[in-house]
């Protein structure tokens, strides 16, 4: 794998130096529909560090899917069944087993849309930031209860009005989306933004709300696609709604 990270390197980073985006593209596609999201990861580490910009701009663009446009944003989940717990509080019977977890809704009672020229798509699992994330939507996407889970929705959207750049994710559609699932459901988001950016702010997030597990949030120079700010943000975010669910549901395995 090396070696041929090394080649693509090689190849891609006089492309880029020179403003060769489009040939810089089709090289990289070609590499990664072979190497998929652990292939992104060793580009991005084996990429000299004054290049990573320049590499990190292509890959944002690559993994957007030009001329369509991918929007995501990071959540944190933790679903209860509504048995165990009276008004939030009690704990008064076991779990149900695993194989009758929560599954993650795909579209809301009432058919609302997430916003304005914006089609929702799917949810995508974090752990891996994935060059072609629409080829990583879950079919039945689980969440296990009781336990605190990251997870990435995805949206694509399209026919912008003029002067407008970025669609807006409406703010309760997710309270929308939810409404109907007759569990216990404790949810946490940031703001939606390209799916890179979002898998690694879902990573941090999770690994903050959990501050007794053997993760760690490292520091945002271990992560390729997130400024200082939007690492700060994501950990202060995941530590709070670690909080909010020890409290809120004292039992849960989280």
């Amino acid at each position: 794998m090396l070696s041929e990270t090394q080649k693509l390197i090689s190849t891609v980073v006089p492309l880029l130096r020179h403003g060769e985006i489009l040939p810089a593209i089709k090289a990289t596609t070609t590499w990664l529909t072979t190497n998929k999201a652990p292939g992104m990861r060793y580009l991005l580490e084996a990429c000299p560090q004054e290049e990573q910009p320049r590499l990190v701009a292509l890959l944002r663009d690559l993994v957007d899917d030009y001329p369509s446009r991918l929007l995501a944003a990071p959540v944190l989940i933790c679903a209860h069944p509504e048995g165990p717990y009276l008004n939030s509080e009690h704990f008064l019977v076991t779990y149900p087993p695993d194989a009758g977890a929560f599954y993650l809704p795909h579209e809301t009672s009432g058919g609302s849309e997430p916003g304005k020229n914006l089609i929702f798509l799917g949810w995508v699992d974090p752990a891996e930031t994935s060059p072609f994330p629409r080829q990583e939507i879950l079919k039945e996407p689980r969440i296990h209860w009781g336990k605190i889970t990251g997870a990435v929705a995805l949206f694509e959207w399209y026919e912008l009005p003029s002067g407008e750049f970025m669609p807006t994710l409406d703010g309760l559609w997710f309270g929308k989306l939810m409404a109907d699932t007759g569990v216990n459901l404790c949810m946490t988001t940031l703001e939606a933004s390209d799916f890179p950016t979002a898998a690694e702010t879902a990573r941090v997030m999770l690994a903050a709300s959990r501050p007794n597990r053997s993760e760690t949030t490292n520091s945002a120079s271990s992560y390729f696609f997130l400024t200082e700010a939007t690492y700060r943000r994501a950990k202060m975010e995941g530590a709070r709604f670690g909080r909010i669910c020890a409290r809120d549901y004292p039992e849960h395995r989280g």
